[in-house]
């Protein structure tokens, strides 16, 4: 980090359009990502050395999450996995039958997460159950980004160019948010507020409990990323390449 030299690198046998995510226990770590060469791969995060694999039977687009001792990641095989980060073992895979090209986001020992069609849904970790399914409607566009959990909310947008937030518990529509554009970044969760881009150029702030409009800005392009938020600020990137800061001035 700090000279900025090459330390190691690792290739796969396709593209990675993923993220990384790190485990860490006291008998090792690693750094897990999928790639399009239908594997999750996992590798020394000191040395960049393969410790295991996991073999799919399609892509892996999005990143794999990690709570409770477990890796949770679907595919475009249609499959949620479940493994065991140390050994890389599936521990379970829960059939979903459609791509699944964005990643789950795990609360409460549940994973919510969103499929190519436009079904959401929240899959019980302990029963490997699905609990509550939302079908996609007549105009629904795929389901990119990753499900932002606070409480009893899930928020989540799609490319049918609305946000929408569902209770956690049953999967009920709370509220839905109309944008001119198709929402593929993750949107990020305060206390009581909503953050997010879209396609249409603008960012927003909304209401976490009623999605009421309580500001938006133009940006100027449209949005794909998604929100960072840190020290009383919050950042995107936007679809021209330049990164936009907003807070109070430091």
């Amino acid at each position: 980090m700090q000279t900025g030299r090459l330390l190691w690198s690792y290739k796969t046998g396709n593209q990675i359009a993923g993220s990384a995510n790190v485990w860490s226990t006291s008998k090792g770590s690693g750094l897990f990502f999928g790639s399009y060469d239908y594997y999750l791969h996992c590798v020394d995060p000191s040395t960049g050395k393969l410790l295991w694999r996991i073999e799919t039977e399609n892509y892996v687009n999005g990143t794999p999450a990690l709570a409770d001792n477990s890796i949770v990641f679907g595919g475009c095989d249609g499959i949620i996995r479940i493994a065991d980060p140390f050994t890389g073992r599936e521990k379970d895979t829960v059939e979903v039958g459609i791509y699944i090209a964005a990643s789950p986001a795990l609360s409460g020992g549940k994973a919510y997460f969103g499929d190519y069609d436009g079904g959401l849904y929240c899959l019980d970790l302990v029963t490997r159950k699905i609990r509550w399914k939302v079908p996609p409607g007549d105009n629904s566009g795929s389901i990119l980004s990753i499900p932002a959990v606070r409480g009893n909310y899930v928020v989540i947008g799609t490319e049918d160019k609305y946000l929408y937030c569902y209770n956690a518990g049953n999967g009920r529509l709370e509220w839905k948010f109309r944008t001119n554009g198709p929402i593929t970044g993750s949107a990020v969760v305060t206390p009581d507020k909503v953050i997010f881009g879209s396609g249409d150029g603008f960012i927003y702030i909304v209401g976490l409990t009623d999605g009421k409009k309580i500001w938006s800005f133009n940006a100027g392009s449209p949005i794909s990323s998604s929100p960072a938020v840190a020290g009383g600020r919050f950042y995107f990137l936007t679809g021209d390449g330049r990164l936009l800061a907003f807070g109070a001035r430091k």
